[in-house]
């Protein structure tokens, strides 16, 4: 039986100066890779850009700054302003996520028709998309049964030889859902 899957892979920081498709303006090597595993394990694949929701990898999109920032910010400032920075950022990326769940919404994608979901992106962007786009447990393309796994190196083209093994949902709201559906 052939799958119906939907992908959903995030975008970059790093992004051509000039308009392009989605899947060529993006140009970090996490993108890259994300994109090429996309493309192995085939179906309906769907770029989350903060600034424009979920787009596909054909669409033409201006390069842009909107990113939701990790804590690797905060480590170019020392003492109380790295604390002040920290606070500013978490405070910015909390509204980033809520404009991107709202975008989502009114996009109307979501994982209703699909058998399997797979999800690239960082833990960062999961709380727009969790009950949202993801309504039911998915597979997450970054992360194993120890957490978020070190991007260096080949692990990402090794993931497509780990897809059965990669565990079922990653939030605890789908705990209930796992029990109702037996599934381990």
């Amino acid at each position: 039986m052939m799958l119906n899957k939907l992908i959903i892979i995030g975008c970059s920081a790093l992004k051509l100066k000039h308009a392009a498709p989605a899947k060529d303006l993006y140009i970090g090597s996490i993108f890259k890779k994300l994109f090429n595993l996309a493309n192995r394990i085939g179906g309906d694949i769907y770029i989350l850009s903060s600034l424009h929701g979920l787009i596909l990898p054909d669409t033409i999109i201006e390069p842009y700054e909107h990113g939701i920032k990790s804590y690797v910010f905060d480590l170019k400032f020392s003492g109380i302003e790295k604390q002040q920075q920290g606070i500013k950022r978490r405070a910015e990326n909390k509204i980033k996520v809520v404009e991107l769940r709202e975008k989502l919404r009114l996009q109307g994608i979501t994982d209703k028709n699909y058998d399997m979901v797979y999800v690239g992106t960082s833990e960062y962007y999961l709380p727009a998309l969790e009950n949202v786009v993801l309504t039911k447990p998915y597979k997450h393309l970054l992360k194993g049964s120890g957490g978020f796994f070190n991007l260096q190196g080949n692990y990402i083209n090794e993931q497509y030889d780990r897809l059965d093994m990669l565990p079922l949902g990653n939030h605890k709201s789908h705990q209930k859902w796992y029990k109702e559906n037996k599934i381990r």
